[in-house]
């Protein structure tokens, strides 16, 4: 082979392996950089999944937590309370509640402090703002002409507020008092002279009876004897009149309750007359008549104690009423009827859940010291309404006060009508009276340690707070509709999930009766299923408070001036609201028109007595409810508005 071609040969052999070796190298260089390009991106790929897969998980956690404002309130409120030193397995209780007993005292105008009681406080501050602020309207522009219902309110307000002792150009409420109490039982007060005794005539008319005289009494809501209410009744789904025992002003000021009243001892005895001597001798400095004699401090002192004796029959016979302390039972049939036992009821009518309808005419004749018919003429003539029959749900209590007021001198029982009209409207006439009535219940609590005071009226330190409490108490339906003024859109909210909570609770409890084993009873169970299931409730305001014609309508004829005393404001206050009530005699009855509380009441109610208001006693009224409210409240779940707040209510919050 010629020598050029080997040659050649060899060189193609020589580029060949060259090339391969060049390319070789270029291959592995490109694999070495792939390796670190390649890693790095992995491990980023895998590190963004990994973190993606975190955030995931995070944001899925963070989902199950609440972070709304409302919820971190609620937290922080609760390590607010918590005393963390403590193991919660050692004292479960100081732990949860350590630092807030730490850090809070007892106010000078409660006797406790709880979570109830601070949610009254914000409230307070709430309404004092509303009362002193101008409405606004939808575009938050202030309205100039104010419903007349809330210029009334605002003015009541305001008078409460400027009635301090020391106003120049208010008159003294004492005088005021002692005019109402003149044109009442139409004689002076305090302690009726002898020479007027006959002031009571044992028959008559017109204006110069007792039964005119009585009348009064109740449009100025005093009740010495008895109460009248209009209230539901429920045979006929209307409004009648309902009668019941009275309410002696011992019991009003929280004196003697009806377990104490057996064992009423002399200093609980001398306690109360010195009250009443503080008070009687307040009146008689008023009108320059302090110089009394020897001879008349005597007849002071034994007309006391004649109206203490008379106050103490009274007491007995209102607690041994027939309406608490019933034999009349109600008991269950087979097919699941009510029933009553009709032996065990005595005279009282079962067809009307024990309350006993009775005419005018059968009251004369029952009960005659009392011309019933011309009490109700004169009750019921400023309303325009008339009526022919009341009911009532014992009779007994009825003949137990006409004999004590025939055994008593016509001169106390008009002493004692003039000392109810004092203790009705104590509370409206000044620091004087405010300060024997808080020192009367000091003495209360150190006498008798169990006796919390709960009476009606609640007296407050600050003069603003108890006139906040004054205007609210004293006018309800425009203190609603003053508070709702802010919170329509939020309580229609919270009206809707406290129902339906509550209808969930209903339907988990008739489930947990038909898993109860030892109730071997179908038809027990089925009767305790069917109770639950009718349990009404009372959520929040009725509809008729958004109906500012309505509420116009109402108290256009009210007389309320912010220049006048606070006394003679409530003399008006309370004569109206008792016409009011008296005009919805015989109109149709709705309950959700019957229950009204104040945007103060920071509370709940709910009374488990079975429909027969029989079963019932006064003793148990533990809230110290109006007695027209106390018999409305059975079996029923009632939450005013005052309650339906933060920080037992609130919206964005899980469910």
């Amino acid at each position: 082979m010629p020598e050029s071609v080997v040659n050649n040969g060899a060189d193609w052999s020589a580029n060949v392996q060259l090339k391969s070796s060049k390319k070789s190298s270029c291959l592995s260089t490109i694999a070495i950089y792939g390796f670190y390009i390649t890693v790095p991106i992995i491990i980023i790929l895998l590190w963004t999944l990994l973190w993606m897969i975190a955030q995931q998980h995070a944001t899925q956690e963070r989902a199950s937590l609440c972070l709304t404002p409302e919820c971190i309130q609620i937290s922080s409120t609760i390590l607010e309370r918590i005393d963390q030193s403590i193991n919660p397995c050692d004292d479960f209780y100081q732990f949860s509640c350590g630092n807030f007993i730490r850090t809070n005292e007892v106010p000078d105008d409660y006797y406790a402090r709880n979570l109830l009681q601070k949610m009254q406080e914000s409230m307070f501050v709430e309404m004092k703002h509303n009362l002193e602020r101008q409405l606004t309207n939808e575009t938050g522009n202030n309205i100039k002409d104010e419903p007349i219902y809330i210029r009334q309110i605002k003015s009541l307000y305001e008078s409460c507020v400027n009635d301090t002792d020391d106003m120049i150009g208010m008159n003294d409420p004492i005088e005021s008092l002692s005019e109402l109490i003149i044109e009442l039982i139409g004689s002076h007060w305090p302690l009726v002279p002898s020479e007027e005794s006959a002031i009571l005539p044992a028959s008559g008319s017109g204006s110069n009876s007792f039964e005119y005289k009585l009348a009064l009494l109740f449009l100025y809501q005093v009740h010495p004897f008895f109460q009248v209410y209009v209230i539901r009744d429920k045979n006929t789904s209307t409004y009648a009149l309902h009668i019941f025992p009275g309410s002696p002003v011992m019991d009003q000021l929280n004196f003697v309750s009806p377990k104490s009243l057996d064992n009423l001892s002399d200093d609980q005895v001398n306690l109360y007359m010195n009250f009443q001597r503080e008070i009687v001798k307040t009146f008689l400095i008023s009108k320059n008549e302090n110089d009394t004699n020897d001879e008349q401090r005597i007849e002071i002192e034994r007309e006391l104690l004649n109206m203490i004796k008379l106050e103490i029959d009274l007491a007995n016979i209102t607690k041994d009423a027939s309406f608490e302390n019933s034999n009349c039972s109600m008991s269950t049939s087979n097919n699941g009827t009510e029933t009553y036992d009709s032996e065990l009821c005595d005279d009282r009518d079962v067809e009307t859940n024990h309350f006993i309808r009775l005419s005018f005419d059968q009251m004369e004749e029952e009960f005659p010291r009392i011309k019933w018919k011309e009490f109700f003429k004169f009750a019921l003539k400023d309303a325009n309404v008339s009526a022919t029959y009341v009911l009532t749900q014992t009779k007994e209590y009825f003949h137990s006060l006409m004999a004590i007021m025939e055994r008593a001198n016509d001169r106390t029982l008009i002493n004692y009508m003039g000392w109810s009209i004092i203790a009705k409207y104590m509370p409206y006439m000044g620091s004087q009276f405010k300060h024997l009535s808080s020192e009367l219940q000091q003495k209360i609590l150190i006498m008798d340690g169990d006796n919390e005071v709960t009476n009606r009226f609640k007296y407050y330190q600050s003069r603003w707070k108890q006139c906040v409490y004054i205007a609210c108490e004293s006018l309800k339906i425009p203190s609603n509709v003053l508070y709702l003024d802010g919170h329509q859109t939020n309580l229609t909210n919270t009206v809707e999930d406290i129902i339906k909570l509550i209808e969930e609770m209903k339907m988990i409890f008739v489930q947990i009766i038909d898993t109860q084993s030892w109730i071997e009873s179908d038809d027990i169970k089925r009767i305790l299923k069917d109770r639950i299931r009718s349990i009404k409730s009372n959520i929040g305001v009725q509809e008729y408070i958004k109906n500012h014609t309505l509420i116009e309508s109402m108290y256009e004829s009210l007389d309320v001036q912010s220049d006048k005393e606070l006394i003679t404001n409530m003399f008006n206050i309370n004569k109206h609201e008792t016409i009011l009530q008296v005009k919805k005699l015989n109109s149709e009855a709705k309950f959700d028109g019957d229950i009204l509380f104040q945007p103060l009441e920071a509370n709940a109610f709910y009374d488990f007595s079975t429909n027969s208001i029989s079963t019932l006693s006064m003793e148990r009224n533990v809230y110290n409810l109006p007695i027209e409210f106390y018999f409305i409240l059975l079996h029923h779940i009632v939450m005013p508005i005052g309650i339906m707040r933060s920080p037992l209510v609130y919206h964005n919050i899980p469910k």
